[in-house]
C-alpha cells in the first residue's frame, strides 16, 4: 500500500516532542533563561521607512515587547544594500527616538537581587560617536546596566550605590573599547555579581575583549526604567546621576538579547559565532564557523553549536530555533567546536527522481564546521515543522561532492534509532565538515510508533512501562534485557493490539532483575517479522540483596511449594504473579521455613519474594 504525505500526518495525532531542547539564540540555552529576544525577523512584515511601533519579544517573557508611540518611534530600515547581511533594522534618529520596554521581575523589578546577567546587541554607529549616546538602559540614577557611546568609545555600565544588604554599595564602574562611526558592532556583556563585591564583570566587542573586572556586588532591584535608543526616565554614568530623558542614540539596532543568569565563556563564544554568521560580521578572536560567505554557499542562518573552551566550560546540547539538535559528542575535548547552520532555503519537500529508497527530500541543506573532532554526536530533528509524521522511515542525504546535488550520488546515512511522535533521532553519526547533508524519507508507515517509555527500579523488581501513539498490524511486544547493551535476553512477552488510531499504555514487572547495571529495551514485532525497538534505557541497582542462602522445594510443583532458610531469619514470603499482583503472603515461622499452597494456582510462572531480615530474595516458582 502507498500512502502519501498528507495520509501519514493525518493517520497519527501529534504531540509535542518529549525532549527538552536548547532552543535559545545559537542554543545557548532556553527560554528559562532566555527571557528577552528581539530578532530583525519580525521587522519584514512592516514597511520599509515606516516608523516602528512594538518589537514581539521571542524570548521566555512573552509580553515584554520593546514599544513606543507618536513621534518617538525609530523607523525600519530595508539594508537590501547589504548592511547587517541584509537583514532589517530599527534606525533611531539621535534626537527623540526610543523604544521602551516595561519594568520587570526578569530584569529590574525583582524580589531581592538578580546579580546574574547575560547580554548581546548588534548595533550600527551613526556618524556622531563623541556624543553620549544610550544604546541601552535599565534602572534609576541609584542602581542599574546601562551600554553607552561617549567620546569615540563604547561603555559598558553597572552600579548599585545603595547600601541595600550584603554584597552593596558598589560603585559606578565601566568597561570601553574604542569604536568607529558607521561601523557594525556585536556587543556582548556579561555580569556576575556576588556578596563579598569580587563579582565579575566583562564585555566583548567583534569579539575582542573590552576587559574584565572582579569589583561587583550585587544588583538589587531597580525600578525606573528600562529602554533601547536613550534614557528614558533617570541613569547614572561614571560619577553622577542623569534624569529625564536624554542621551539618544544616533544609529540602528538590529538585534537585542537578554539572559537572567551568566552564560559561560563558551556559550558566549557560540552566541557571538551565531551574530557573526547572521549578520556578517567579522569577529576578531574564535570565529569558529567559515561556511558563512559567497563560495561556501552562505550557511548563514539559524546557526548553532557545542563546544568546550579550555577550563572545562562546555556546551553538549543545542538546537536553537531550527529543526537540527545535536548532543552526545563522544570525544569532545578542550578547544573543539561542532556548530551548524543551513542555507535559508525553503523547509518544501522535493521528489527524488533517481534515489533508490528515498521519495522525498528538503530542499533545506546544511553544513558543519568543525574546530579540533568532537567525535560522534547525536542528531535529533524536530518535524513539527515539516507537515510530516515520525512513523515513516527516515534517512540523512549526503552530497559528499559537495557540488549541490543529491541525487547524483547516493550516499544515505541510516534511518534513526529512536522514533516518537514528532522527533526522530539519529544516534552517534559523523558528518563530514563542510559538506552539505539534508534529511529524506520513504513512505513506508511503521507497524508501532512510540510515545513513551520508561523502566523504574523498585526495591523488589524492575517496571517497564510503554505507551504507543499508534499500532498497525502489531503482533506482539518483547521486553528484553542486558547486561551490556549488545547480548539481550527476553523478560516478557506481551500481545500487540494489532490495529490502534489511540494511544495504548503497556506495563510488565521484571521480577529477577540483574544486580549492578542493566539495560532495557521494548521490540515489537507485526504478524509479517517487521520490527522496531524503543531506545535503550539503563537502570542501576544495589549488588548485596540477593547473596543469602535459601532452599525453595519442591519446584516445579502441583501443589505447594516450602522455602527453607539455613540460618535465623524474620520476616515474609510474597507470592505474586508474574504481573507482580500479590496472590498470597506467610510469615516465616520458628523453625525458619514457610509453606506456600498452589493448589487452586493455574499452570504457570510465579514468583516469590524473600522480604528478611537477611535481605530481599526472588525466586521463580513453576506450577504445574
Amino acid at each position: 500500500m502507498t500512502y502519501t504525505r498528507t495520509a501519514l500526518a493525518a493517520l497519527l495525532c501529534l504531540w509535542f516532542s518529549p525532549f527538552l531542547a536548547q532552543t535559545g539564540p545559537a542554543g545557548v540555552r532556553n527560554n528559562t533563561s532566555n527571557r528577552v529576544w528581539y530578532k530583525p525577523e519580525q521587522l519584514s512584515i512592516f514597511t520599509a521607512g515606516a516608523a516602528f511601533s512594538s518589537w514581539g519579544n521571542q524570548g521566555g517573557n512573552g509580553p515584554l515587547n520593546a514599544f513606543e508611540s507618536g513621534n518617538r518611534r525609530p523607523s525600519i530600515v530595508a539594508n537590501s544594500a547589504g548592511a547587517f547581511n541584509g537583514f532589517r533594522s530599527l534606525s533611531f534618529d539621535g534626537n527623540d527616538d526610543v523604544l521602551r520596554i516595561n519594568n520587570s521581575a526578569d530584569i529590574n523589578t525583582h524580589s531581592g537581587h538578580l546579580s546574574q546577567k547575560s547580554y548581546a546587541l548588534v548595533f550600527k554607529t551613526g556618524s556622531d560617536i563623541t556624543t553620549r549616546q544610550v544604546i541601552y538602559e535599565e534602572g534609576g540614577i541609584v542602581k542599574g546596566v546601562n551600554v553607552f557611546i561617549q567620546d569615540g568609545h563604547l561603555y559598558f555600565g553597572a552600579y548599585n550605590l545603595t547600601n541595600d544588604s550584603a554584597g552593596a554599595p558598589w560603585p559606578f564602574q565601566s568597561l570601553s573599547i574604542s569604536i568607529q562611526p558607521n561601523t557594525e558592532y556585536i556587543f556582548t556583556g556579561l555580569l556576575d555579581g556576588n556578596s563579598s563585591e569580587t563579582g565579575l564583570m566583562a564585555s566583548w566587542l567583534n569579539g575582542t575583549s573590552m576587559g574584565e573586572l572582579y569589583t561587583t556586588g550585587l544588583l538589587y532591584a531597580h525600578s525606573g526604567a528600562i529602554a533601547l535608543g536613550a534614557v528614558r526616565g533617570d541613569s547614572y554614568f561614571f560619577n553622577s546621576s542623569a534624569g529625564g530623558n536624554h542621551s539618544y542614540f544616533e544609529g540602528e539596532i538590529a538585534e537585542f538579547i537578554y539572559y537572567r543568569e551568566t552564560i559561560n565563556n563558551c556559550e558566549r563564544i557560540i552566541l557571538e559565532n551565531y551574530l557573526s554568521s547572521k549578520f556578517n560580521i567579522a569577529l576578531s578572536n574564535y570565529d569558529f564557523f567559515s561556511l558563512d560567505d559567497d563560495a561556501n554557499g552562505n550557511f548563514d542562518f539559524e546557526l548553532a553549536g557545542i563546544g568546550q573552551i579550555p577550563t572545562g566550560l562546555q556546551q553538549t546540547d543545542a538546537q536553537g530555533r531550527g529543526i537540527l539538535r545535536f548532543n552526545s559528542p563522544n570525544d569532545l575535548d578542550a578547544s573543539e567546536y561542532f556548530i551548524w547552520a543551513h542555507n535559508n532555503a525553503p523547509l518544501n519537500w522535493q521528489s527524488a527522481t533517481s534515489l533508490s529508497i528515498i521519495d522525498e527530500y528538503l530542499e533545506r541543506s546544511w553544513k558543519i564546521d568543525e574546530t579540533g573532532d568532537v567525535g560522534n554526536v547525536d542528531l535529533i530533528v524536530d518535524l513539527n515543522a515539516l507537515n510530516i509524521s515520525a512513523a515513516n522511515d527516515f534517512r540523512i542525504l549526503v552530497d559528499e561532492n559537495n557540488n549541490g546535488v543529491y541525487e547524483d550520488e547516493e550516499v544515505i546515512l541510516s534511518g534513526p534509532e529512536y522514533l516518537s511522535t514528532t522527533s526522530i533521532r539519529f544516534a552517534d553519526i559523523d558528518v563530514a565538515p563542510g559538506v552539505p547533508f539534508t534529511i529524506g524519507y520513504s513512505f513506508l508507515l511503521l507497524p508501532v510508533l512510540w510515545s513513551d517509555f520508561d523502566v523504574q527500579s523498585n526495591v523488589t523488581h524492575v517496571k517497564i512501562n510503554w505507551t504507543t501513539a499508534s499500532e498497525m498490524n502489531n503482533s506482539l511486544f518483547i521486553v528484553e534485557r542486558s547486561a551490556n547493551a549488545e547480548d539481550w535476553t527476553s523478560v516478557s512477552y506481551v500481545d500487540g493490539a494489532g490495529n490502534s488510531d489511540t494511544p495504548i499504555a503497556y506495563n510488565v514487572n521484571d521480577m529477577s532483575p540483574l544486580p549492578g547495571t542493566s539495560y532495557y529495551r521494548v521490540r515489537q514485532m507485526d504478524y509479517s517479522g517487521m520490527s522496531n525497538s524503543t531506545e535503550i534505557k539503563v537502570v542501576e541497582r544495589m549488588i548485596s540483596d540477593n547473596d543469602f542462602e535459601l532452599s525453595l522445594f519442591p519446584n516445579p510443583s502441583t501443589d505447594y511449594i516450602t522455602i527453607d532458610s539455613p540460618m535465623p531469619i524474620k520476616g515474609e514470603v510474597i507470592l505474586m504473579s508474574m504481573s507482580g499482583q500479590v496472590i498470597q503472603k506467610a510469615k516465616f515461622g520458628d523453625k525458619d521455613r514457610v509453606h506456600l499452597s498452589l493448589r487452586d494456582l493455574p499452570r504457570g510462572t510465579y514468583f516469590a519474594q524473600v522480604v528478611s531480615s537477611l535481605g530481599t530474595k526472588t525466586m521463580e516458582v513453576i506450577k504445574e
